[in-house]
Order: C-alpha cells, then structure tokens, then sequence
C-alpha cells in the first residue's frame, strides 16, 4: 500500500506534528499554570504583606503602651529617689543638730563639774577655818 520513502515521510510529518502540537499544548499548560501560580503567588504576598502591616502596627501599639508604662514607673522611682535624698537631708540635719546640742551639753556639763569642783574646796576650806 504505501511504499518505504512514503511511510517515512509520513512518520517525519507525524513527528514534525506532534511536536509543533505538544509544544503549543505545553506552552498553553505552562502559561496557564505559570499565570495562575504567579497570580496565586502575588494573592499570597499582598495578604502576608496587609497580615505583617497589621502586626507591625499592633506591635506598636503593645510597644507604646510598654514605654508609657516604663516611662511611669521611672517617674516614680525618680520621685522616690528624689523623697529618699530630701529624707536623708533631713536625717541629716537633725543628727547634725543633734550632735551640736550633745557637745553643748557636754562643755554644759564639764563646765558645771568645774564649778561644783570649785565649790567643794571652797567648802573645804570654809570648813577648815571654821575648825580652827
């Protein structure tokens, strides 16, 4: 029926055909899947990137509120510091009060004890002069 050059011929065109065939069929399913991965692809990033936006924002929002909240508690650990120095002032000054009125008292005392000293010998020798 047909002969050997015709059947080759044949076959060549057969392939030639299916080539150009399975190429545009490759070509249609890589570009159909391609634009659905890309299109897929890009969905996922604009929702990752609308997702991180949002959490950068609440991380913000829990950050401001822990420096507010760190910012009042240095406040007043300032303000105690600050009541801490005005008590050691004032402990301060009263020991140095304190210190003064017992050297006064002691120079008081010393003093005294000098004039009572002074007043036994006169006694004493009042007495003698009065025995005599």
């Amino acid at each position: 029926m047909y002969n050997q050059t015709t059947f080759m011929m044949m076959q060549v065109v057969v392939f030639f055909s299916g080539v150009i065939a399975g190429a545009g069929i490759f070509y249609f399913l890589q570009d159909r899947f391609a634009l659905g991965i890309q299109k897929l692809l890009m969905n996922y990033s604009s929702e990752f990137q609308t997702q991180l936006a949002q959490n950068v924002d609440e991380i913000e929002e829990q950050f401001s509120e822990y420096k507010k909240y760190l910012l009042k508690i240095a406040s007043e650990n300032a303000k105690e510091q600050k009541d801490i120095q005005d008590s050691f002032k004032l402990i301060d000054n009263s020991l140095s009060k304190f210190h003064t009125e017992i050297k006064s008292t002691h120079y008081v005392r010393q003093s005294l004890e000098d004039e009572i000293t002074k007043l036994k010998n006169i006694i004493k020798r009042h007495n003698k002069q009065k025995e005599r």
